[in-house]
């Protein structure tokens, strides 16, 4: 018998003890009793430890030299005709402290290396999370398999469209977009927080077979692994001068 992870009890505790807990998007839902509804219930923990340690990863040193040089943030959409080809002319939204698009359209992400251009030394290595409301983890910038990062130069912008889709049986859903920088000289890979949406089995993984190359991906190792042990693992004891992030949440509904 598998015990449920203690890390759940802050679901619990988070909540007052009369309001029932419920958490959004578990589907399908399991019944009590049915065969095979224990066992869900402990993979559906897990899977929520791992999405809930990806989306708390913080670097929370206010002496960082990277403290406040990542600038992110949404700065309008398109049309869900809108050719990544083409020049985009972002819209405001309509509330720009709340971010939102319906499904097919597009909004973009502005990204900034915020050292000035005469710190040439400090290029950051830029990479992009899709936290998704069915509970995934994709690697949305860069998009290839095998790329890590994308190098942007100090005082230098990239604004990237990202397109807005929910899954088939979605009214509306909340993307987390994190956003991960590294100083030039890491080759930190943020692939090993990637996950599959829930109940979906895993995806083939490019860090599979790998082992971490530096102490931040031995902790991203570790929150992500088949039985993930968040106690003891706190951003703090990892080298807080080479690595921040960003995020920002994007709303999505059908129209």
């Amino acid at each position: 018998m598998r015990s449920i992870p203690h890390e759940f009890h802050h679901f619990r505790d988070a909540l007052p003890l009369e309001r029932p807990l419920k958490i959004k998007n578990l589907r399908p839902e399991l019944r009590a009793g049915e065969a095979g509804s224990a066992a869900g219930v402990v993979r559906r923990l897990e899977h929520l430890t791992k999405f809930n340690a990806a989306k708390d990863l913080r670097n929370h040193d206010p002496t960082s030299p990277l403290a406040r040089r990542l600038i992110v943030e949404l700065v309008g959409k398109e049309d869900s005709d809108y050719d990544p080809a083409n020049e985009p002319h972002p819209k405001a939204f309509d509330n720009p402290m709340l971010p939102e698009v319906n499904n097919g359209e597009w909004a973009f992400l502005r990204i900034k290396n915020g050292f000035s251009e005469h710190q040439p030394d400090n290029v950051l290595n830029i990479t992009v999370l899709d936290l998704q409301p069915d509970w995934g983890i994709t690697q949305i910038y860069p998009s290839g398999a095998a790329e890590w990062f994308v190098p942007l130069d100090p005082g230098m912008e990239v604004l990237l469209p990202l397109s807005a889709s929910l899954p088939e049986d979605y009214t509306e859903g909340t993307d987390t977009i994190k956003v991960f920088a590294t100083l030039g000289g890491s080759t930190t890979s943020f692939q090993w927080l990637q996950l599959p949406p829930l109940d979906q089995p895993p995806r083939r993984a490019t860090t599979r077979g790998q082992k971490p190359k530096d102490p931040l991906e031995a902790m991203m190792g570790a929150i992500t692994s088949e039985q993930p042990i968040m106690r003891n693992l706190e951003p703090g004891r990892y080298p807080s001068r080479v690595w921040t992030t960003a995020e920002i949440e994007l709303r999505t509904k059908r129209a």
